[in-house]
């Protein structure tokens, strides 16, 4: 490893200009725009692609296109993962997510800092800090999570939260900046092959200011419709979605 890729990946502040590092973004670069597109068909080939870009990846993994990142080798990913579209990962410091985690379209995942003096942001400045994932989290559609932040196992972070700070195991977090807003009990529910998966419990929260609208996140993260007037689409479900969506315990929320 160079000295200014040892800089970047201590947290020292670094020269973001630096020309290896502008190489390596631009080899990146290039790698991703050709992922980006390839045809929905070649699978194979684009988790291979994949395998060779990331620091690390599970058995199973699946990233819908586009997805986008500055280095791609300071990214890990365990087992089980699954990513929607429009995935950001600026991975100046480390990522590190854990298995079975879910993530929604347009999530933002940052590590690089810039500093409040406009001397030293002018000159391209940085400094980064990691981001750490644990195991069996749900991160809903839009997040931002900021510099430094873990969240702990078990974790649900809601569609449009701006992460701060840490996030504590089996907590559900809402809001800019996200807070918690319940803690979660684990259980274990059948799956449609018999087995067990660990889940989160799936009950609706009332976020206070809403005037008693319910918060349809959930469903929306499932397609399903979030009008007020309740579960039209739960109700009209082909029996087969309505199998699984009785799995997430989502039947069990009553007016």
């Amino acid at each position: 490893m160079s000295e200014i890729w040892n800089k970047m990946k201590s947290g020292e502040w670094y020269d973001a200009t630096h020309p290896e590092l502008i190489e390596k973004l631009r080899k990146t670069r290039e790698l991703l725009w050709e992922y980006n597109m390839m045809r929905p068909s070649e699978a194979e080939k684009k988790k291979a692609m994949l395998r060779g870009l990331l620091g690390k990846v599970g058995e199973v993994f699946h990233i819908n296109q586009p997805f986008r990142c500055d280095y791609g080798e300071n990214i890990e990913i365990g087992n089980n993962f699954f990513a929607n579209f429009n995935l950001t990962i600026l991975d100046e410091a480390t990522v590190r997510i854990g298995d079975n985690v879910f993530i929604g379209p347009n999530v933002s995942i940052y590590t690089a800092c810039h500093p409040l003096d406009t001397e030293n942001r002018n000159r391209g400045i940085e400094w980064a800090e990691p981001v750490i994932i644990g195991d069996n989290v749900w991160i809903g559609g839009s997040v931002t999570i900021v510099p430094g932040v873990t969240i702990g196992d078990n974790a649900v972070i809601a569609a449009g939260s701006v992460v701060v700070k840490d996030v504590e195991p089996n907590t559900l977090v809402a809001g800019n900046p996200a807070i918690v807003k319940k803690h979660i009990d684990q259980h274990h529910i059948s799956d449609a092959a018999g087995g067990s998966i660990k889940s989160m419990e799936p009950e609706f929260i009332m976020p206070e200011g809403w005037g008693g609208r319910r918060d349809f996140g959930h469903l929306e993260q499932l397609g399903m419709d979030s009008s007020e007037d309740g579960f039209d689409d739960y109700v009209d479900a082909p029996d087969s979605l309505r199998g699984f969506y009785e799995q997430l315990g989502l039947d069990s929320c009553a007016d």
